[in-house]
């Protein structure tokens, strides 16, 4: 099997995990998973990143009411929508499910680390893309790592309803960022089988083909469709 073929099988094998085992995973496997983040691609090589190993029960337990929690406020917001078009991830249990797994990491960021970057990176375009940008890669690059490693693992986003008091909780410090969380551990239910739209559909030769623009309504036919194969998916792993 050529290099390639082994990274696209683990890229398609990769699923986000919503209930895990609390059974304790190699502390190798999350020196791995971190050790791979760190080599992700960051705007002028800032290496915003620091990690934050939980594994305390307690802590995590916390970590996962938090979330539950707002999650909770905001559900009605997410009822007031189309049924075909309500995120199918609603709150199952207080605290988050994910409060089982084993090891939590927060991905903390330093925006100060952008001064290693372009100028406009920090004046014209502003800190946030580019910033985000990097977190976002070192957290797929770990997500990856993960699967490789036969764990399963949740990608948690940290919005700023709840960032202030999970900073808190973890002792960060004020200047710094916290936008997600890389939840690791075993799969308590199998994850529901990939979807994607067709490959054909997204992509454009040489410059963007206006035969595939989508109308609204075929977009929303499309997000119908995510959730449709997200809610079956979640039944047939029960």
């Amino acid at each position: 099997m050529s290099d390639f073929d082994t990274f696209a099988a683990i890229v398609k094998k990769r699923r986000s995990t919503r209930f895990f085992k609390p059974d304790p995973i190699p502390e190798d496997n999350v020196q791995k998973v971190i050790e791979c983040g760190q080599w992700a691609m960051s705007g002028g090589n800032s290496q915003p990143w620091q990690f934050i190993v939980i594994k305390n029960g307690q802590t995590r337990h916390k970590i996962a009411t938090l979330h539950a929690e707002v999650r909770t406020l905001t559900r009605p917001l997410e009822l007031s929508r189309a049924a075909a078009l309500q995120h199918p991830g609603s709150p199952e249990a207080m605290p988050s499910p994910f409060a089982d797994a084993p090891v939590h990491i927060a991905v903390v960021g330093d925006p100060r680390t952008l001064v290693t970057s372009v100028v406009s990176a920090s004046i014209i375009t502003g800190e946030r893309e580019v910033f985000h940008h990097g977190m976002a890669n070192a957290a797929m690059v770990m997500h990856l790592a993960a699967a490789s490693l036969g764990l399963n693992s949740e990608w948690v986003s940290v919005s700023p309803a709840w960032e202030d008091s999970l900073k808190r909780l973890l002792g960060v410090p004020e200047i710094l960022k916290l936008p997600l969380l890389v939840v690791l551990g075993y799969a308590a239910k199998g994850p529901s089988a990939g979807f994607r739209h067709n490959l054909e559909s997204i992509v454009h030769k040489e410059k963007y083909e206006m035969s595939k623009f989508r109308s609204t309504e075929a977009v929303l036919e499309g997000v119908t469709e995510i959730h449709r194969h997200r809610t079956e998916g979640r039944k047939s792993s029960k």
